[in-house]
């Protein structure tokens, strides 16, 4: 019984220990991305068109089809 109740608090402890590291990883990959977003879009600029703007759109014939 008591081997039993052992074997028992030694698997609790393993279940939290992969909970913890698996936290712990998740939140390392989503700095990662996050790192990763920032240097990817850092030379990208936001375009904020006004109602008066003129803008040329290009259209492929492969898109017209697909409509």
């Amino acid at each position: 019984m008591v081997d039993a109740l052992s074997r028992s608090l030694d698997i609790n402890k393993k279940v939290e220990m992969m909970k913890k590291l698996h936290k712990n990883v998740r939140q390392q990959i989503e700095k990662k991305n996050e790192q990763y977003a920032f240097k990817a879009n850092k030379s990208h600029r936001n375009a904020i068109f006004e109602p008066s703007d003129l803008i040329l759109v290009y259209i492929k014939k492969r898109m017209i089809y697909s409509l």
